[in-house]
């Protein structure tokens, strides 16, 4: 989501222009997860759309204040402090092959097992979808992994 921000962000400041539809779009992209953005970055967005009719002349300058909000705010995620409390893994390639594998084949397994309801067997294959997402990434939450294993 801080990608397709920053991208409309910076297309409007490149453009020089705000239309009400980048703003809409920005607006429902913030809606759609909350917990991803900083609170400061809601009240940005929730100022611009405020003052969209009442100044606009002022439309690029609560865009541009959002581009840099966006900026910090991803560089501050990126800080290995904030990664350092969740416990991360790295596997090679075999390992990574042989844990997508065993997924493969609990998907196979949960997708067969007439005695799962249907509620069961999409919560189980969500927990299997976050444990493959963590498999496939360069460095895996081990939180993740341990997490879904022990519910």
């Amino acid at each position: 989501m801080f990608r397709e921000l920053t991208a409309i962000a910076q297309a409007c400041l490149t453009a020089k222009t705000v239309t009400r539809s980048d703003l809409d779009v920005m607006l429902l992209l913030a809606e759609a997860d909350p917990d991803a953005l900083p609170d400061r970055a809601h009240a940005q967005l929730r100022e611009a759309e405020s003052a969209f009719l009442r100044q606009p002349a002022d439309r690029l300058s609560y865009i541009e204040r959002l581009a840099r909000l966006l900026k910090t705010a991803s560089r501050l995620q990126l800080r290995p402090d904030a990664r350092r409390l969740t416990p991360h893994f790295a596997l090679s390639d075999a390992q990574r092959a042989f844990g997508l594998g065993a997924c493969l084949e609990l998907r196979t397994r949960l997708t067969e097992a007439s005695w799962l309801n249907i509620r069961s067997r999409c919560r189980l294959l969500d927990r299997l979808a976050a444990c493959e997402i963590e498999l496939g990434a360069e460095t895996g939450a081990f939180d993740v992994l341990r997490r879904h294993a022990l519910a």
